[in-house]
């Protein structure tokens, strides 16, 4: 029954998550329609399901200026809308009572959290102080606010004003972060468009919020976004937690990178500035670090590694003391699958894993060097490639067959990493505007049956999981990077433990058109594709095959009998 038609645009990437503790997953994804959908192996929908969010509050009755009397509306010709739901959904045991929730976040700055059976829980939703943004969303108190700046840049060097189309909005763009933070649950950490982050326990109570910015340029502060979802774990390696984050600060070209305290605190040597080529590249999600930082461990000191990807730069891999570890970056290895030689990175998250040797690898999009040809040639149409890059911590360069050129551009998703096959080997998948999602192993050869072709852009990761059987959890874990920012959690922490799966794995995919696909690779002893309406074996089954003749004899036979029309008419 995949793929199925949402009717709504899927920038949110799917999750598979063990939902009712079967040991199989279900498959949850939130659409722009403000729902949360939720189906099963087969594509039914899940009891209780989609979940729904309150309307838009220029729907609200109880707002007097609200549009339900406009006749479209009244006539109940459009339905009213709620806020799209952008980011992706986490998945977790929030109050500690054994029962598996789900947390979304809306583009109306309101957090939503539901049961496994489709029940608000108590104290949600829950919503951003619309006080730290009211003074930019209105357009006489912005510029009141810009003024009392008194920035001239003509005639102050310290003066970085913010773009109009670059201030906090009460929006909700990144994905919630679920992490415990006390003796039971977990609490949800959401960064929002008015530049704070917040943290509320999952009772829905507020435990903490605060604004990120960098107070030790010699600049005006900019007020703007954080678009990036935080990457949270004990970063610094004192059995605390930490926070890594992003925003669309640009000071001078250089971007801002921060490792934050709960408090909201900078960590020792934080934040870092980041150089990058054209910092603002594109209006809103083009700015700054858009992107979401990964942290992992490597080598035998404390902490982790932080792993920042700004706009037109270059990944850079930082220690918990902020000191800079590596720059992903240089010339390419003579057998990298592409014809260019050097790369810059746009709007593309990372991933962490190990395809091969045990070596530690990043993971991300790019596009080669060749892009500056445009801006030499006055933004003329030059040709150059998109890319899927592979940085080996280990040697401290890419790693051998990458990068490796793919037909479009990748905004805001980041790769998977599977062992899709069963052979022990892991690969890399990763979707692109042109429509298909591709799998690598890791000396860059497609396995069989892929890529796959969806129709429209995946502006979503993938996701991977187990739909059909409960995985062996004595067997090493197929899954090293499972959906969006790593987890169901979405911690960007390679160290979260993931649920075992192996087994018969299965994929999911989702387009910007409203497409929602799921995959099923062979697996041991798995006979085929069970039931799915794509395979990854690239074996075709019976109804397939005669389907895929029709198709092609169908538009023959109807020009033969066009022709043959036509020549009775004129004889």
């Amino acid at each position: 029954h995949y793929p199925i038609d949402l009717g709504t645009s899927l920038e949110s990437s799917p999750v598979l998550a063990d939902l009712y503790g079967t040991g199989k997953d279900v498959l949850l994804i939130g659409g722009s329609d403000g729902k949360v959908y939720g189906f099963d192996r087969d594509g039914n929908s899940l009891p209780g399901f989609p979940l729904t969010t309150n309307s838009l509050d220029v729907f609200d009755p109880s707002n007097p200026a609200n549009h339900r009397a406009s006749p479209a509306y009244a006539g109940g010709t459009i339905a009213p809308a709620s806020a799209a739901i952008l980011g992706t959904v986490a998945v977790g045991d929030l109050l500690g009572n054994g029962i598996t929730d789900i947390v979304a976040a809306t583009m109306d700055g309101h957090v939503y959290a539901w049961d496994n059976q489709g029940s608000l829980l108590p104290g949600f939703p829950v919503h951003i102080n619309y006080g730290y943004s009211d003074l930019f969303t209105n357009t006489t108190l912005r510029s009141n606010v810009l003024q009392s700046l008194d920035c001239n840049t003509s005639t102050d060097p310290k003066c970085a004003p913010n773009p109009q189309n670059d201030i906090p909005d009460h929006a909700i763009l990144a994905s919630p972060v679920l992490y415990p933070l006390g003796p039971h649950g977990l609490a949800i950490i959401v960064a929002a468009e008015d530049q704070h982050i917040y943290i509320w326990d999952g009772t829905g109570a507020l435990i903490t919020d605060f604004a990120v910015y960098n107070n030790n340029v010699p600049y005006y502060r900019q007020y703007t976004r954080i678009l990036s979802t935080p990457a949270v774990g004990d970063i610094l390696g004192n059995g605390g937690v930490q926070i890594a984050v992003g925003t669309n600060e640009v000071y001078n070209g250089k971007t801002q990178a921060y490792v934050l305290n709960l408090d909201g605190t900078p960590a020792t040597g934080w934040p870092q500035q980041i150089s990058a080529l054209y910092a603002s590249i594109l209006p809103y999600i083009g700015v700054g670090i858009p992107t979401s930082p990964v942290i992992f461990s490597y080598g035998s000191g404390p902490g982790l590694k932080v792993a920042f990807n700004p706009v037109s730069s270059e990944p850079v891999i930082f220690n918990p003391d902020g000191s800079v570890f590596q720059h992903a970056g240089g010339t390419f290895p003579s057998n990298a699958k592409t014809n260019e030689t050097q790369e810059i990175t746009l709007i593309s998250n990372m991933a962490v894993g190990s395809l091969a040797g045990g070596d530690t690898q990043l993971m991300y999009g790019a596009v080669g060097l060749d892009i500056l040809n445009m801006e030499a040639n006055g933004a003329l149409r030059e040709p150059f490639s998109h890319l899927v890059s592979l940085w080996d911590v280990n040697n401290d360069a890419y790693a051998s067959h990458f990068p490796i050129d793919i037909e479009d551009w990748q905004m805001l998703n980041n790769p998977v990493i599977a062992d899709l096959s069963g052979n022990g080997m892991p690969d890399v998948i990763e979707g692109s505007a042109g429509y298909q999602l591709w799998a690598w192993n890791a000396d860059g050869t497609i396995p069989p049956g892929w890529p796959k072709f969806t129709g429209g852009w995946l502006l979503a990761s993938a996701a991977v999981g187990n739909v059909d059987q409960r995985s062996n959890p004595s067997a090493p874990n197929a899954i090293q990077w499972a959906d969006f920012h790593h987890d169901l959690w979405h911690t960007g922490n390679y160290e979260t433990a993931l649920p075992v799966r192996n087994g018969r794995l299965a994929v999911a995919a989702a387009t910007r058109e409203g497409y929602l696909y799921l995959w099923k690779a062979p697996g041991a002893g798995s006979g085929g594709s069970g039931g799915c309406s794509c395979n990854t074996t690239g074996t075709v089954n019976a109804m397939d095959a005669l389907l895929t003749v029709l198709i092609g004899i169908i538009p023959l036979l109807a020009i033969v009998f066009l022709k043959r029309t036509t020549n009775k008419v004129v004889r």
